[in-house]
């Protein structure tokens, strides 16, 4: 089976099943490296391996504590429920029953306790050659830290891939809570230079205009700074209706807002929602064509194009400046879709 279009390139999404019926196979022995969280499809992905794949597969599993709000008691409960299904399911070979790791303490840096966690993972099992990271209930502020460190020179040789499984739809995402304030977490702080502004649009609409807010204030403490921003918009959505949700948000929240709503018409990119390396490549011919202004890059939207936006920080070194959600409500997402596979580095080269 080939994984290759008309012009030669790869073509994303692939879907677990159709990867493990491919001839492409995982190398031995796996570690798998995943969150349990609150929603089902946080095991989907270690469910489909231990009933699919043959090889040996380390499970290392860890959960993220600190929701902090009224539906934290439900959400640990949910996690409990979760984790105590899969571990009955898989052949046990565990690295760590209930590795837990704080978050979101704007003091504390979550990525720190996951790169300490991979360090001591890898430590005791040598030989591992795939590792498998299953981002799907990791936040953003949590594994786009982790992938930069990873990345730059830490995955010791051994095949990459990341899995994210989609729900079939969104629960009551809209009552995620108030966001923490946005944070720079890929790049040096900002200059003096002219820049660019790349946000990825999701249905938290509300969460862009707080960037949008963190990085206007530049231009107040500097008259001089222009700014230019090229929305990212997922086109193919996920679902057809998902695009103009998002449009509709948008347009509302920044009505007052003439820059960005001129942005809309005339400056938007189009990236197919579940294809990371559409993303990446996107954001690079926009880098190339700007090497003279600082490009800033805010990842809002899918968890996907949150990879390709990654990315793009990583190896073009661009700015990447988040905003986290405080908490999320237990039925953020309903039930489980399919589980897509992103291979980034095979036999010691990247993919994209």
């Amino acid at each position: 089976m080939s994984f290759l279009n008309k012009e030669g390139k790869r073509m994303y999404p692939i879907e677990m099943s159709e990867l493990m019926n491919s001839n492409l196979s995982f190398k031995q022995k796996i570690l798998f490296l995943s969150n349990i969280n609150f929603e089902i499809r946080s095991i989907s992905a270690a469910r489909y391996l231990n009933q699919h794949c043959s090889q040996d597969i380390i499970w290392s599993f860890f959960q993220i504590a600190g929701y902090g709000s009224q539906y934290e008691e439900k959400c640990n409960e949910y996690q409990k429920i979760h984790y105590n299904e899969i571990i009955s399911e898989i052949n046990l070979n565990l690295i760590n029953e209930k590795k837990i790791i704080r978050l979101i303490d704007p003091l504390i840096r979550p990525d720190e306790d996951l790169i300490l966690y991979y360090k001591d993972l890898i430590a005791r099992n040598p030989g591992v050659q795939t590792i498998i990271f299953d981002i799907t209930a990791i936040p953003k502020v949590c594994y786009i830290p982790f992938l930069n460190w990873l990345l730059n020179g830490n995955l010791r040789g051994s095949d990459f891939f990341i899995v994210y499984t989609k729900p079939k739809s969104y629960g009551k995402s809209e009552l995620a809570s108030e966001p923490y304030p946005p944070k720079l977490i890929i790049g040096e702080p900002l200059g003096k230079r002219d820049l660019i502004w790349i946000p990825s649009l999701g249905f938290k609409s509300e969460f862009t205009k707080k960037c949008w807010d963190y990085i206007n204030n530049l231009r107040n403490l500097n008259k001089e700074i222009n700014i230019r921003i090229y929305p990212l918009l997922g086109f193919p959505a996920f679902k057809p209706d998902y695009f103009d949700k998002s449009l509709l948000l948008h347009h509302k929240t920044f009505s007052s807002i003439p820059d960005f709503r001129n942005s809309l018409k005339n400056q938007a990119i189009y990236a197919t929602a579940d294809d990371p390396y559409d993303v990446y490549h996107k954001v690079s011919k926009i880098a190339n064509n700007n090497k003279e202004k600082d490009i800033v890059l805010s990842p809002v939207g899918s968890k996907p194009m949150s990879i390709g936006i990654a990315l793009a920080g990583i190896f073009l070194g661009l700015r990447i400046i988040l905003i986290q959600a405080k908490t999320y409500h237990p039925d953020y997402s309903e039930g489980t879709g399919e589980i897509s596979v992103y291979w980034l580095k095979r036999d010691d080269k990247y993919t994209f």
